[in-house]
Parts: structure tokens; sequence; C-alpha cells
């Protein structure tokens, strides 16, 4: 038998925990999530797009026989400039792909390198501080 603390339900953000101190003091942890736009272009003509600020990537790919040719992608997003995409499609048509990513200010990034250290810093270390040497005795796990 063991003896375990958990956040499992308060450890999501917008619940007025930890999770949301954390993300106050360091607005870089929020989480995000990728949002796509896909273009139809027609060959030989100029396309000028405004895309949003958070754009990942821009590519664009040939289309034969209405499928997209998987093997002829151009990274397109060196033409983006000031958020706006200026291309000159070469001759047939196209599919372009924008990619940009949207905060979710009721999220946390895990994958953030500084993530681990702020979940210690606000979660863990303050059972350390409250019971100096005592949680790795009587608590053997904690889960997140």
């Amino acid at each position: 038998m063991s003896v375990s603390l958990s956040d499992y339900t308060l450890g999501a953000a917008g619940q007025g925990w930890y999770v949301d101190e954390i993300l106050i003091e360091n607005p870089g942890l929020y989480g995000s999530k990728l949002e796509s736009e896909q273009l139809d272009v027609s060959g030989g003509k100029l396309i000028e797009k405004k895309v949003p600020e958070n754009l990942v990537s821009a590519t664009a790919y040939k289309m034969v026989k209405g499928e997209i040719d998987i093997a002829s992608s151009s990274d397109i997003k060196p033409n983006v400039k000031d958020s706006l995409l200026s291309w000159n499609a070469p001759a047939t048509d196209w599919k372009i792909f924008l990619v940009h990513r949207v905060t979710v200010k009721t999220s946390f990034d895990p994958m953030n390198p500084l993530s681990g250290p702020k979940m210690v810093e606000k979660f863990f270390q303050r059972f350390e501080d409250h019971c100096p040497g005592e949680a790795g005795k009587g608590l053997n796990f904690f889960f997140r």
C-alpha cells in the first residue's frame, strides 16, 4: 500500500492554483494549438495574402490531376514580409497550406524546458519546504 499526492484536479490552468501562478509569472509557458488555412492558387499568378503573426510554416504543393503532389513541396515562408505573403506561383495549379500558432490561455506547455523546474518550484518544493525531509518517507510518489 502506498500514500501519494495528486494534483489531477488542481493542476489545470484557470482554476486559481499553482499553474495559474506559474503562467502569470511566465507567460511564455501558455500552451498553444496549431491552426491552418488552405489556399488554391492558379499558376502564373501573384498571390498576396495577409498571414497571422505566429506563422509556423507556409508551404505550396503542386497539384497534379486534382491531387496534391507531396514530392513537389515548396517552402514559401521566406516570401512572407511584415505578415504579408507575396508569391509568384509558377505555371500549374498549387495548394498552399499556412500553419500558425494560437496561444491558449487555459493551457500549460509541458514541452517548454522551463515547465519542469517551475512545476518543481511551485508544486513539489512546497511540500518539502513545509515538511523538510519527510516527502520521500511517507509519500512515495506524486501523480501529475
